[in-house]
Formats: C-alpha cells, structure tokens, sequence
C-alpha cells in the first residue's frame, strides 16, 4: 500500500513538472492566443464589413499582437500590414513633428 501511494505521488509530481517545466503549459498558452487571434480576425472582418475602420485597426493590432506572443512571424506581419491599411484609412501615425 506504501509503494503504492509512493509511486502515485511521483507520477504525480512527474506530471506537474511536465506541465510546468516541459511544455505543458506553453502548448496551453499557445491554444489561448490562438483563440484570441481567431476572435480578433473575426471581429476585423465584422468591423471592416461595417464600415468601422477604427476597431478594424484595433482588432488587427490585437491579433498581430497574438501572433507576436505565438512567434508566427508570417501572421504577425500580415496583420501588422492590415493594421497600418487601417491607419492609414483613418489617419493615424501620419502626424508630421
């Protein structure tokens, strides 16, 4: 009964390391921005669909922001390119010094 609670409480410990320290909870927070660049994407394609340039340039920030945590190089920049096509629809960042 003692092996057995001992070997329980290492395939336990085993497993929160793994979780921790392996991957675990990369592949979770890799799932989560994910989720958040997928709802981004929707809600670009709703505000541009509306009319509504200014959430569009704030919803592809949010989702080049996803892509920047997740390290997709290539999503990232596609959406940095539609967040500057936004601003410059509505004007930002082209304020002369």
């Amino acid at each position: 009964m003692r092996h057995t609670k001992t070997t329980l409480l290492v395939i336990f410990v085993a497993l929160l390391a793994w979780y921790f320290l392996g991957g675990g909870i990369k592949l979770h927070l890799r799932s989560e921005m994910t989720q958040m660049a997928r709802d981004a994407a929707k809600e670009y394609q709703q505000a541009r669909q509306e009319g509504n340039h200014i959430d569009a340039y704030a919803q592809a920030g949010l989702a080049a922001a996803a892509y920047l945590q997740m390290e997709d190089w290539t999503n990232h920049s596609k959406w940095k390119k539609r967040q500057e096509k936004e601003a410059a629809i509505v004007g930002i960042g082209n304020e002369k010094p």
